[in-house]
């Protein structure tokens, strides 16, 4: 067993902001894998919880916390034909059956499933359905953690052996979007236009590993 930690930091044009998105991985003896990651910005905190093998994400519990709306929570996991949603909103559960093809790929969020995400779209041909929880809306508690299912599409643009340079589009990801994944296929820097004002750059802090055995 091995124990992998880290944290993304985000810099909007240039200055670093108060979000924070820390991660740690346990991966077991036959490559199977557990990840846990939160995300922490002014009055929203975000957590998620996955398990998966190689690339692919099996299944993920998602909780959302925000001083606007208060909490929410939804879990994805696979079901016969297709995925399972099910999502909570206080006393209210929901179950979902979104319309996506069994070999739809799961994105949980976190900037620690990115780069394994984007290394398996470039090994399936360049183009895949990824199905990921709707944030993009914070204040509609209706939409939230909802499934979101886009086509996605991941080009090579560079590789010096140390790190690979993807231009990754879909949904919100448009052309210009680069992604720098490293030998192991972690994210390990993006960059990403939101607007003409709002430029984004996301860069991975490793550290230490925590150990083995």
């Amino acid at each position: 067993m091995a124990i992998e930690q880290g944290e993304y930091r985000y810099f909007l044009n240039g200055r670093s902001t108060a979000v924070r998105e820390s991660w740690s991985r346990v991966v077991g003896n036959a490559g199977d894998w557990t990840v846990e990651s939160e995300r922490r910005a002014p009055g929203v905190h975000l957590a998620v919880r996955a398990r998966g093998e190689g690339r692919r994400v099996r299944d993920f519990a998602v909780t959302w916390e925000s001083t606007a709306i208060g909490s929410l929570a939804a879990d994805y996991r696979p079901a016969e034909h297709g995925l399972s949603v099910r999502r909570w909103r206080g006393s209210t559960v929901e179950s979902l059956r979104p319309a996506c093809p069994p070999e739809a790929l799961l994105s949980p969020l976190m900037r620690v499933f990115a780069g394994p995400l984007i290394a398996e779209i470039l090994a399936s041909g360049g183009t895949a359905i990824v199905v990921v929880p709707d944030i993009r809306n914070p204040a509609d508690p209706l939409g939230l953690l909802r499934p979101l299912v886009s086509e996605r599409s991941a080009r090579l643009v560079a590789d010096d052996g140390q790190f690979r340079e993807v231009d990754y589009q879909g949904d919100l990801y448009g052309p210009g979007t680069r992604f720098w994944l490293g030998p192991d296929d972690l994210l390990q820097r993006y960059c990403w236009r939101q607007s003409e004002q709002q430029e984004w750059d996301v860069r991975l802090e490793r550290k230490p590993v925590g150990g083995s055995g």
